[in-house]
């Protein structure tokens, strides 16, 4: 159907999902001295590769913007019997309760400075949502500002 996304979902490995999306914004927290820590993880799942690095270049992204410099962001999974969780945290400014539904919509910008300050459209997140969503799965962000933020999604195996 019209804006629905595409996926070629086929076995995959969700550690190379996470240094795929790792490498690719190394150089943006490079920039402001942030390191991101990822959990080693072995597992499979079957999803399509480049749209779940797009949701996590995503997340990441996200979350470099708001960090304070020389922090740490957090990638992990917590593997269940048939689903995964992933997570991405920061110690960014967090999500106010009243954004947390609303931060999926497209065109929503918690503070609306944030698009000419920060850069991008609005839509990364809703995007996010789109292809989590047509893998089966749901996304979500847990907040307690000013004490950062955690991403996650959760995905059938």
């Amino acid at each position: 159907k019209a804006g629905s996304i595409s996926s070629a979902p086929q076995k995959t490995s969700l550690g190379q999902i996470f240094e795929m999306a790792a490498n690719a914004v190394s150089a943006l927290a490079e920039a402001q001295k942030i390191r991101i820590h990822k959990d080693r993880v072995d597992v499979e799942i079957t999803a399509d590769t480049n749209r779940l690095v797009q949701v996590l270049v995503n997340l990441l992204s996200n979350a470099i913007k708001f960090s304070p410099p020389n922090s740490k962001i957090q990638l992990y999974a917590k593997v269940k019997e048939n689903t995964v969780e992933v997570s991405v945290e920061d110690t960014g400014r967090g999500v106010p309760k009243e954004h947390q539904q609303l931060v999926f919509e497209r065109f929503h910008q918690v503070f609306p400075g944030d698009s000419k300050e920060k850069g991008g459209t609005g839509l990364g997140l809703a995007i996010c949502k789109a292809i989590v969503e047509a893998h089966g799965g749901s996304i979500g962000v847990e907040s307690e500002p000013p004490n950062g933020s955690r991403f996650w999604f959760v995905l059938p195996k």
